[in-house]
C-alpha cells in the first residue's frame, strides 16, 4: 500500500473501526459509506475507491465476499471479533461472510466454537448451522430443511415491553429494524441484543432524544449501521446529537480511556498489517 501513502493506513483503520462499531465483523460498503470514509480521512472519494481496490487485490479485505455481497471483511477482522465476543453466551454470524476454519483453533478457539450460530443473509430467527448443536449440522439432512425455512422468514425485534425506553425511542428502534429488513440486512438475535445494550449505554451519556434522532438520521440517509461516533459531534441544544440533557457529553476520564484504547488498537493493527496477518 506504499503507493497510496499514509492515508491508506487511515482508510484501513477507518474500515476496521466502523466494522467493529457497527455489525462487528463486516462493513457494508456503498456510496454513502465511501463519502463518509473520504470525509474521515480528508481525501477525495476517487482516492478512497483506488485504495479500496488496492486492499482487495492484496487480500486486506476479502474480494469474493465484496464482489458477491458488497461487504468488507477479512479473516483478521473476524478473528478479533470472535475474541472480543468471548464472554457472550452465543455469537451470531452470517454464513455467507464467514472466512475462518471452524476446525482451526487459531481461527476459532474451542471456548468460542460451541457459541457460534450461523444465519443466512436472507433473514431468519433460526440458525442455518450451529457447531454447538449436533442436530443442526451439514451432515444432518434436517439442516437443509431448516435452511430453506430460514430464507423464508424474517428477523423480528424483541417485544417492546422488554426495551424499557420511551415511546419515541422505541418507535425509532422499530423503524430501524424494519429498515434493516428492507435493506436485506436483518439483525440476528444476538445483534439485536447488542444493539439494545448499545442504545442503553448511549442513552445514559446523551439522552433518549439524541439517540432517537441519530437512529432516524441513519435510516433516512440509507446508512448500513448506526453512526454512534456522530453523537457529541453535532452542534445543538442540550439533548441533541451533541450531548445529553444539560451536559456536554461524556466525562474527561472516559474520553482519555477511549483514546488510550484506540492508540493501543491502532498500534496492534499496524503491526498486523506489516506482518501480513490481516
Amino acid at each position: 500500500m506504499a503507493e497510496f501513502g499514509a492515508s491508506s493506513v487511515a482508510f484501513v483503520l477507518y474500515v476496521f473501526g466502523k466494522a467493529y462499531e457497527g455489525d462487528g465483523y463486516f462493513l457494508t460498503w456503498d456510496k454513502d459509506e465511501r463519502l463518509l470514509a473520504a470525509e474521515a480521512i480528508q481525501k477525495p472519494h476517487t482516492y478512497v475507491s483506488e485504495v479500496l481496490q488496492g486492499c482487495l487485490s492484496r487480500s486486506i479485505f476479502d474480494d469474493r465476499v465484496f464482489q458477491m455481497f458488497g461487504v468488507l471483511t477479512s479473516r483478521g477482522i473476524q478473528r478479533r471479533y470472535l475474541r472480543g465476543c468471548e464472554k457472550r453466551s452465543d455469537i451470531s454470524i452470517f454464513s455467507e461472510y464467514w472466512l475462518l476454519n471452524l476446525d482451526d483453533k487459531k481461527d476459532v478457539p474451542a471456548s468460542i466454537r460451541a457459541k457460534l450460530a450461523f444465519f443466512s443473509v436472507e433473514g431468519g430467527n433460526n440458525p442455518v448451522f450451529s457447531p454447538g448443536n449436533p442436530n443442526n449440522s451439514p451432515e444432518n439432512p434436517q439442516s437443509k430443511v431448516k435452511e430453506s425455512k430460514v430464507k423464508q422468514s424474517k428477523v423480528t425485534a424483541p417485544p417492546h415491553e422488554n426495551w424499557c425506553f420511551g415511546e419515541e425511542l422505541e418507535s425509532a428502534l422499530s423503524r430501524w429494524m424494519e429498515y434493516k429488513v428492507e435493506k436485506r440486512r436483518p439483525c440476528t438475535p444476538t445483534e439485536l441484543n447488542c444493539l439494545l445494550d448499545q442504545v442503553k449505554e448511549y442513552v445514559k451519556s446523551y439522552g433518549e432524544k439524541a439517540v432517537q434522532g441519530l437512529i432516524l438520521l441513519c435510516a433516512s440517509n440509507g446508512w448500513q449501521s448506526i453512526a454512534w461516533d456522530r453523537l457529541g459531534k453535532q452542534p445543538g441544544p442540550p439533548g441533541s446529537i451533541r450531548g445529553g440533557p444539560g451536559t456536554a457529553g461524556v466525562s474527561e476520564d472516559a474520553v482519555k480511556d477511549d483514546m488510550a484504547r484506540m492508540r493501543k488498537y491502532q498500534e496492534q493493527l499496524r503491526k498486523e498489517m506489516e506482518n501480513g496477518e490481516l
